[in-house]
């Protein structure tokens, strides 16, 4: 799944985001593309969660790509640096 489209992801786009997420994942792509996402919050670290939570249930991996500045010192900050160790990163 490209979030190209999506320059600012935040909790204003959260659902959109989610249910072409979702979409995405019912089709079997779990890499998350954020070459084109400018800015995050905590938006970014619950839809990657999601989709984690999602791809553990059915046995498979998340990859994510063209990580957004920022994500992993999120992650640090909440203290949930191991909920995120099953993160494929390329």
């Amino acid at each position: 799944m490209q979030l190209v489209s999506y320059g600012l992801v935040n909790f204003v786009n959260a659902m959109e985001i989610k249910v072409a997420m979702d979409a995405a994942m019912d089709q079997g792509d779990f890499v998350i593309d954020c070459e084109g996402v400018k800015q995050i919050d905590s938006t970014m670290v619950s839809l990657v969660l999601h989709a984690l939570r999602r791809a553990k249930k059915e046995g498979k991996k998340v990859r994510l790509q063209h990580e957004p500045k920022g994500f992993f010192e999120l992650v640090a900050l909440y203290g949930i640096e191991e909920a995120f160790v099953e993160l494929e990163r390329c």
